[in-house]
């Protein structure tokens, strides 16, 4: 919808180009150019991509900072420490430690039920 009101022919390349070559190779041309000009807009912008991709970001980096700071509140609760004092590796070992526990803890239950049988 964006690029047809910018001027783009959806239809310029056939669906089979390499069989069936594009009836105006004119046209083609002209929505490479606009493709360009969208993609690497100057500082006129007339397309308003530069505006769209930084709203766009704003909206994007608050979901990322919420979700950072949701997943810190979990970790803190997880180790009982602030999570920002604790480097990736740090994390990581953690978290695989936890992961190890809690399957030698389901063995240990598993076998317990296996015992009593």
């Amino acid at each position: 919808e964006f690029l047809v009101a910018a001027g783009f022919t959806p239809d310029a390349i056939p669906q089979d180009y390499i069989n069936d070559p594009p009836a105006d190779i004119g046209l083609v041309h002209e929505n490479q150019q606009l493709l360009a000009s969208i993609l690497s807009p100057t500082d006129a912008d007339p397309h308003g991509v530069v505006t769209f991709t930084k709203e766009l970001k704003d909206q994007i980096y608050v979901r990322i900072r919420e979700y950072r700071e949701d997943v810190q509140v979990v970790l803190g609760l997880q180790f009982e420490r602030d999570p920002r004092e604790m480097d990736v590796r740090e994390i990581q070992i953690a978290l695989r430690q936890n992961e190890a526990d809690e399957e030698q803890g389901a063995e240990g239950e598993e076998a317990s039920i296996l015992g009593q049988s």
